[in-house]
C-alpha cells in the first residue's frame, strides 16, 4: 500500500511533466488537453515522457500516453488521442524511469517495421547506459509485462552480451512463444547459440 503522501508526489510529478509540455510551444495544447482528463484521477500515474520517446525515435505529436494501474479506454480531445497503459507494477517515483522504458518497448511492439527498427536502436542505447543492477531491476519489473516485452529485452541483452539477463528474460517465455518471437524479432540481435535451436 502506498503512503498517504505519495499522491502529493505523483501530482507534483504530473505537474512537472505538464509544465515541460507547456514549455514547448508545440505541446502547449497537449498539456491543456490532458490536465482536465487527469484532474480527478487520484491513483498514481505518469505520462510516458515525450522527450524519451523522441530520443528513441518515436515521434507521435498527437498521441499522449499515460500509464496507470487501471484499464481505461482511450480519450479523444482537441485532435489528440490519450491512451492509457495499464501498469502491472506498483508505481513509485524511483521506478518511473524504468517503467517508462518498459512502456516504450511495449509501444514499439505496435509500430510499423521501419519505425520499430530505428527506435529499437535508441532503446538499446538506453539499456546500455544502465548499470548492471539497474538492468536487473528492469528485468524484475518486466516479469509483469507481456511476453513481447520480455522477449525484446532478452534479445537486446543477448546483443550486448548480457547473457545472464538475456537467459533469465527468455526463460520466462514458454517454448512456443519464444519460437514465435524469435521469428518476429529476427534481426534485432543475433541470439547466442543456446537460443538458436
Amino acid at each position: 500500500m502506498l503512503a498517504a503522501n505519495s499522491d502529493i508526489f505523483f501530482k507534483r510529478e504530473l505537474v512537472k511533466a505538464l509544465s515541460r509540455l507547456k514549455g514547448d510551444w508545440d505541446n502547449q495544447e497537449a498539456a491543456g488537453v490532458i490536465q482536465p482528463v487527469l484532474l480527478d484521477y487520484s491513483l498514481p500515474s505518469y505520462i510516458v515522457d515525450v522527450s524519451i520517446m523522441e530520443e528513441v525515435g518515436i515521434i507521435d505529436r498527437r498521441h499522449i500516453y499515460v500509464s496507470l494501474q487501471k484499464r481505461l479506454s482511450p480519450v479523444e480531445a482537441k485532435d489528440y488521442r490519450i491512451s492509457f497503459l495499464a501498469q502491472p507494477n506498483a508505481i513509485s517515483g524511483a521506478l518511473i524511469p524504468y517503467l517508462q522504458l518498459l512502456d516504450i518497448i511495449l509501444l514499439l511492439q505496435r509500430r510499423d517495421e521501419p519505425q520499430y527498427r530505428s527506435a529499437i536502436t535508441g532503446v538499446k542505447r538506453a539499456i546500455i547506459s544502465l548499470t548492471y543492477n539497474e538492468q536487473k531491476l528492469l528485468l524484475q519489473l518486466a516479469r509483469k509485462y507481456p511476453a513481447a516485452v520480455r522477449a525484446c529485452l532478452g534479445f537486446l541483452w543477448a546483443g550486448i552480451n548480457q547473457l545472464t539477463l538475456s537467459s533469465k528474460a527468455l526463460q520466462t517465455l514458454n517454448p512456443a512463444i519464444l519460437s514465435r518471437y524469435k521469428r518476429s524479432m529476427a534481426g534485432i540481435n543475433e541470439l547466442p547459440p543456446i537460443y538458436n535451436r
